[in-house]
């Protein structure tokens, strides 16, 4: 179940990280620079310790090799008895969705921020009235 959950919630924390750009968007350069940071450690929590501990422990339980993408066995049961490791499973698939992509918003908004500040930047120096 831990594995299900993980791939089904993570579409769920990715519109989740879509909301980093109501919460970025007026913000200065150096805060959503910030912000990046904080969505690049959601994303590297997600993946190394919540999905990597999360394939290993469904192979102990499966007495398997371990994949890094199982596709079959109880870790993969749909069942309603919860099966194995399904909050592990949810927190992964939340951290992954929502660190993904709300690194990518954020970087594009920093982008586009630090783009419009050296333009005003550049407009300032550019304008001869500017220069009192």
């Amino acid at each position: 179940m831990g594995l299900c959950c993980c791939t089904f919630l993570t579409p769920v924390g990715a519109c989740l990280g879509c909301s980093s750009w109501c919460f970025t968007k007026n913000l200065d350069s150096e805060k959503i620079g910030q912000f990046r940071y904080v969505a690049a450690a959601l994303l590297v929590i997600g993946i190394f310790g919540l999905y990597l501990p999360l394939t290993v422990l469904c192979a102990r339980v499966e007495g398997k090799p371990w994949e890094i993408y199982p596709t079959s066995g109880e870790c993969w049961s749909e069942a309603l008895d919860a099966g194995a490791y399904y909050k592990l499973g949810i927190a992964a698939g939340l951290c992954i969705g929502a660190g993904a992509t709300g690194f990518i918003v954020t970087q594009i908004l920093y982008r586009n921020q630090s783009a419009r500040s050296l333009d005003s930047e550049a407009l300032k120096e550019s304008t001869p009235f500017a220069k009192v």
